[in-house]
Order: C-alpha cells, then structure tokens, then sequence
C-alpha cells in the first residue's frame, strides 16, 4: 500500500490549505496523497530517503510552493504545522516521549498529531500497543482526541492527539 486509507478517511474532514508535516513519510507515500488532496506538506524523511521523496513530490508538483523536503537536522519551527503525521520507527531505540514532545511544540494550539505505529510479533521492541502510547503522549502533554484503534489491512495501530493550551478554543 502506497498511502494510509485510514489516514485519508480522516483527512477527508480537514479543510484542505492547512500546512502539514509528515516524518518518516518512506515508502509510505502520505506526504503525495496528502498534496493531491490540497494539503501545504513538508516532509522530514527517514534517513536516506530525502532524493527519493523529493523527486515523487516534483514529479505530482513541479511547483514547490504547497510541499518541502526538509533535511535529517532541520530544526523545526514551533507552531507552525497545524498537523503532524508521524509513522512511528519500528527499530528499536526510538524515544517517543521526546519526539512526541518535540512535534507538539512543532503544532500550532489546538494542533493534531496523527500516530500510526507498525505492529509487529517477531520483535518486541516494536510492538506499540495502546497503553504505551497513552503512557508517552501523556509525558508529552498532549491530549487524546482518539483513543488508539487496530487497522488490521495496515497492520498498524492508529491514534489521534492533540495541542492543548490554556488558550486553545474548545
């Protein structure tokens, strides 16, 4: 599968223009589905995969003002997304808390962060399962705006977060 269809379902609802940021987009193709919806992309690639990306995203839209590759050390800009997709690494030593807390700071107030997470059997340390991710997104300060939900045909699980500040409009 080239894209999430689980991610598409959800962004059906989102009033397209808004700036979104994908990270390890490879080989997922979320970053060209979203683009081809209306969605203003950038993409942090997973490491080597930056040309690959670069070249797919030219090939849909010579014009680069709605998309962006960014760099492996691109520092991200505090609340400029207003969603951050993030397929989550199945290696093992990811340290979710702090990229969770690094995205949040990277959503505007009131922002989203859609998870998804691969679920795999043969090894442990990539294994997601809701209670983690509610353990990590908790340390992260954000708020669940989705409980955590299995899309089998992906064999990942899939969650919905968001930014919330003293002034985030209900």
């Amino acid at each position: 599968m080239a894209f999430s269809r689980e991610l598409l379902k959800t962004f059906a609802a989102v009033p397209v223009g808004q700036r979104v940021l994908v990270v390890n987009d490879s080989p997922n193709g979320d970053a060209e589905a979203l683009l081809q919806l209306g969605f203003n992309v950038e993409v942090l690639p997973t490491e080597g995969a930056q040309d690959n990306i670069q070249n797919r995203l030219i090939a849909l839209s010579p014009d680069d003002s709605r998309w962006r590759v960014l760099n492996s050390n691109h520092e991200l800009t505090s609340e400029r997304y207003h969603w951050v997709i993030y397929q989550m690494p199945d290696a093992g030593d990811v340290k979710p808390v702090d990229d969770l807390s690094l995205y949040r700071e990277s959503l505007r107030s009131g922002g989203w962060i859609y998870l998804r997470c691969p679920l795999s059997e043969a090894n442990a340390k990539a294994t997601y399962s809701p209670r983690l991710l509610q353990h990590w997104v908790q340390d992260a300060n954000l708020a669940e705006a989705s409980a955590p939900w299995h899309v089998s045909d992906e064999n990942e699980l899939h969650a919905i977060y968001r930014r919330v500040d003293e002034d985030t409009p209900a």
